[in-house]
């Protein structure tokens, strides 16, 4: 009980620093400073299940969100960003449905680059990183924003 209400609190705290980073209020410093707070209390809290941080449900987001964010630097170093290519780092909830979208368009938007390296980089990425189950449906509509962006600024590495 007292984890669930503490993702909700981070989620939302995630939220507000990736929109402070893409307005370039924050900096990559303090978005990983957030992160490793937020995982050693993460660990703590977690302390009787093993410490175990993330459920299956939680690992697809945050392999969903390292996607994202290689995509977004992929995209910034072929020069291929268009307004919308961030736009995966600012949507209200990420549950099962916006996650299977963002992958979705993350995949359309990859086999679409006219960089072919780009292209092979990420389709071995997306490979590689692509989770082999889908969010239960028992927990389709929960809000897995902390660990989407998690794995989103793991990969994005404070390049803005």
């Amino acid at each position: 009980r007292a984890r669930s209400l503490f993702l909700s609190f981070l989620s939302k705290k995630a939220r507000k620093i990736a929109f402070e980073y893409k307005a370039k209020k924050k900096t990559a410093i303090e978005v990983k400073q957030f992160f490793s707070k937020a995982d050693f209390c993460l660990k703590l809290l977690t302390k009787n299940h093993g410490g175990k941080q993330m459920d299956v449900n939680e690992e697809i987001a945050y392999k969903i969100g390292e996607i994202a964010g290689r995509y977004i630097n992929s995209k910034r170093k072929a020069r291929e960003t268009t307004n919308s290519t961030e736009d995966v780092l600012a949507y209200s909830k990420y549950d099962r449905d916006k996650l299977r979208f963002i992958f979705q368009r993350i995949c359309q938007g990859t086999s679409l680059s006219k960089n072919e390296t780009l292209k092979k980089d990420m389709e071995t990425f997306i490979k590689d990183k692509k989770p082999q189950t889908e969010i239960s449906d028992s927990d389709s509509e929960k809000d897995y924003a902390y660990f989407f962006y998690k794995g989103a600024f793991d990969q994005l590495g404070g390049v803005m």
